[in-house]
């Protein structure tokens, strides 16, 4: 299926990883029982089923709980893990198109929804992580718009290595921006591989669970304009 958007089409798109996560109010750990026979009517697709869990401290001493269940797709493209406040679905490298990541993740959500029903939604997120390979000796303005300054007179000019966070209100939505940038490391001797990792998160409260994804497959463009809003031309052009 072919991407609309208002955007140039990325033939090295630079996605490792796009997510859609969705959270509800708690349900109570009987109903791992039914997630665990609605893995097995997926295994097929989902071959490899990892137990969550985690060790909690008893009267006698620790023991293992489950928390949920991770199943990964038998071409390793697609992940989702399902626990006891929602469920939240991957799509990794190569990734295809908006469509296939929210399609996919509403087709598994419609197939556990039933264990998190009657109970409210919470909220649901879309995040993003990307590699980007840049030249090793040029500045990281020159292709990314969002990065941290280190002025011409600073004690050193020099950067072995690199981490930011911006939290940023979108009053419109009353959303979450949570964005980060990080060196990941060095290539070879000429390319270095920094990580541009967003998340915008959305409040469901009271939302109908008829319009779920509806509002989910509505924040597309807002989620293209941070990425688009991170990157130059000539990053753009590296993309291409």
């Amino acid at each position: 299926m072919a991407e609309h958007t208002d955007h140039p089409h990325l033939n090295k798109a630079p996605i490792v990883e796009a997510m859609i996560s969705v959270h509800t109010e708690a349900v109570d750990r009987a109903a791992f029982k039914t997630m665990e026979e609605l893995n097995a009517g997926i295994s097929k697709e989902f071959p490899t089923a990892e137990v969550l869990s985690e060790y909690v401290e008893t009267e006698t001493g620790s023991s293992k709980r489950v928390n949920g269940f991770r199943l990964l797709h038998y071409e390793s493209k697609y992940a989702f893990s399902v626990n006891l406040d929602g469920m939240s679905f991957s799509r990794f490298a190569p990734y295809d198109t908006w469509e296939d990541l929210t399609e996919n993740a509403e087709r598994i959500w419609n197939h556990y929804s039933a264990c998190f029903e009657p109970l409210a939604l919470k909220d649901f997120s879309i995040r993003y992580i990307n590699d980007l390979v840049l030249p090793a000796t040029e500045d990281i303005n020159t292709y990314l718009k969002t990065h941290i300054h280190v002025p011409d007179d600073f004690v050193s000019n020099a950067v072995s290595n690199l981490f930011f966070r911006l939290e940023m209100p979108i009053a419109e939505d009353n959303a979450l921006l949570t964005l980060q940038e990080a060196l990941k490391g060095r290539m070879n001797d000429s390319e270095v591989s920094v990580i541009l990792d967003y998340q915008l998160n959305y409040p469901a409260l009271g939302m109908k669970r008829e319009r779920l994804w509806g509002a989910i497959k509505s924040k597309r463009k807002q989620k293209n304009q941070v990425f688009w809003g991170c990157i130059t031309e000539r990053m753009e052009a590296k993309l291409r």
